[in-house]
């Protein structure tokens, strides 16, 4: 029998069973039945994380968590820079018991307490409860019918501020982007966003974490915070394009009611049309500027999506390029380039087009058919935005009629794949309203003609000009667009004829009769071209001949103008009085 137990023993160390450091009887000796007992311990505890402790020490700290909960904690390990705190307790019930700290004031803060969850990898809680706190709190804030989204005063929401959301700067940090990515996921159709009373300071970045999730917001309302400049503005150009409404009445920035404070936030937003209840803007005539009227006969667009956001960017960039040039700079980065060019040789409309003045231009033209040099050549390139708005400067003012008159541009857009951008180039005109703001120096002699053909002696004069202008357009870091490169060629006023279809046809000048109901007969001899007559309406028709022989268009420029005024007479004629002054002479009949 005891060789049998011999035995036995035996096959525990050819298994590998054995421990050396096992008494000659089989059983542990104290030391193991410790290490036992403490592995054994180990194995049930459970791991805390506290978040708003950092205005004090980790002992005080532990210490109070052992007067408040009873409980000890254990294996403690704090990182001062994230403000999170890590510890041990025995069991599950402890853990709870800790955890029910969570939402009480320490050392001036609030702590936030969250089990640590090994079957979520070791991660705690802190994320799963999170996510479920801040989904029930935008279902309560959230009004579906009104699309309107309620986040006042949230940092006096009790359930917030209990679950320490904002118990310390990092954790609050985190809160809004989180926020705004569940309302995304969660396709939350907001429209209006009110953020009054929530402390908001020069600092904060809640509107850029807003305007990255809702860029097409319409109305915003962040009364009552703590905004004192003009910096917490800057930072949303070219953010919140399409907002209609503002309020900003009880922040200490608009205190005085500067006016130039309140116009430098209107300027930001192209479209507002309310400031704090006031009228800043005639909305009839900002929708009209950036109505984008396309004219499909000269415009080419690879995509019907690339056809609404080209138009649309064009639309504006032209309209802040006449108007708010320098604003155009938020567009533009460090890596963005910008050059433009002369084209002297190009026929224009007269034979004398092409020897008028460019004395505003030739000093920094990169025409590589005449700059040679690689030097002379880059220093003719603008890189970045300092230098691209110096460029800008040194060039006239202008007024493009793109809104106005789209028949005399041309466009094309197509997709850009390695910046996932696209590529808009547009053809046209526009009008010089007035010198450059700061001229460029030309160091050459002057007092001579150079080979450009232009005296460089004389002053600038104002001119109507032909223009092609290239640009990469690619999706920016907040949900806007960046330009990465922009290409501009000056040249010769040439019109418009290299788009058109056809020529206006003759009518004859015959002054039609028009009877007591006022509606217009069309005589037998006023015949419209057949191709343009198949595809109106007889009633079409008789409105079209009315509108040539009153107002002298030709017949594109009369056809553009009833599909404007959705072929009604009186608005015809009231959209023809209001753009008189600016139709161009080929607009009418020869």
């Amino acid at each position: 029998m005891y060789r049998g137990r011999g035995g036995y023993r035996g096959g525990y160390k050819n298994n590998n069973y054995h421990n050396s450091n096992s008494s000659s009887n089989g059983f542990m000796n104290p030391q193991q039945s410790l290490d036992r007992a403490n592995a054994f311990n180990s194995s049930n505890m459970v791991s805390v994380q506290i978040q708003g402790w950092t205005n004090a020490s980790e002992p005080d700290l532990v210490s109070f968590i052992s007067r408040k909960a009873k409980i000890a904690l254990q294996n403690v390990e704090s990182n001062r820079s994230t403000g999170v705190l890590t510890a041990s307790v025995r069991n599950a019930h402890e853990a709870e018991e800790v955890r029910k700290c969570s939402g009480i004031r320490f050392a001036g803060a609030t702590l936030n307490v969250q089990i640590i969850d090994p079957a979520n990898g070791g991660r705690s809680q802190v994320t799963q409860n999170t996510v479920e706190l801040l989904r029930s709190f935008l279902r309560t804030r959230f009004n579906p019918s009104a699309k309107m989204l309620d986040l006042t005063n949230m940092v006096n929401d009790p359930t917030l501020v209990q679950n320490g959301l904002f118990s310390n700067p990092n954790t609050s940090s985190k809160f809004f982007p989180a926020l705004m990515k569940l309302a995304n996921q969660d396709k939350l159709d907001i429209e209006s966003v009110n953020l009054s009373d929530n402390l908001l300071d020069d600092h904060c970045k809640y509107l850029v974490d807003l305007a990255a999730s809702y860029p097409n917001l319409k109305n915003l309302a962040i009364g009552n915070n703590n905004i004192r400049r003009m910096e917490f503005f800057d930072r949303l150009k070219t953010k919140f394009a399409y907002l209609r409404e503002l309020i900003v009445s009880g922040n200490p920035i608009v205190a005085t009611n500067d006016a130039n404070i309140l116009k430098g936030i209107v300027d930001i937003f192209p479209r507002l049309i309310i400031l704090n209840g006031q009228q800043v803007r005639d909305e009839s005539k900002v929708n009209a500027i950036f109505n984008f009227p396309v004219a499909t006969k000269s415009m080419f667009f690879e995509t019907p999506d690339l056809s609404k956001v080209a138009a649309n960017f064009i639309a504006t960039f032209l309209t802040m390029w006449d108007g708010q040039r320098l604003n155009l700079l938020q567009l533009y980065t460090p890596d963005s380039q910008f050059s433009y060019q002369v084209d002297t040789t190009h026929l224009g409309e007269t034979p004398m087009s092409s020897t008028t003045n460019w004395s505003y231009y030739l000093s920094h033209s990169r025409n590589l058919k005449r700059v040679s040099g690689a030097r002379p050549r880059m220093s003719r390139l603008y890189i970045g935005t300092e230098a691209i708005g110096k460029a800008f400067q040194g060039l006239p003012k202008t007024k493009h009629s793109l809104q106005e008159f789209p028949a005399l541009y041309s466009m094309e857009t197509t997709s850009f794949p390695p910046l996932n951008g696209m590529q808009i180039t547009l053809h046209g005109e526009f009008n010089e309203t007035g010198p450059p703001e700061h001229p460029a120096q030309d160091h050459r002699p002057t007092g001579r003609f150079n080979k450009y053909g232009s005296n460089q002696a004389r002053g600038g004069q104002l001119e109507k000009r032909s223009f092609d202008r290239t640009l990469i357009v690619v999706p920016g870091p907040s949900g806007g667009f960046i330009v990465a490169s922009d290409l501009l060629l000056v040249k010769p006023y040439a019109g418009n004829s290299a788009w058109l279809e056809h020529k206006a046809p003759a009518v004859a000048p015959i002054i039609p009769a028009v009877p007591a109901n006022g509606v217009h007969q069309v005589l037998p001899n006023q015949v419209l071209p057949s191709d343009v007559a198949s595809k109106l309406s007889a009633e079409q028709q008789q409105l079209v001949v009315k509108i040539m022989h009153e107002t002298r268009l030709n017949l594109q420029f009369t056809i553009m103008l009833c599909e404007q005024s959705n072929w009604n007479y009186a608005t015809a004629g009231q959209n023809f009085a209001n753009s008189k002054s600016q139709i161009p002479p080929q607009a009418y009949q020869q």
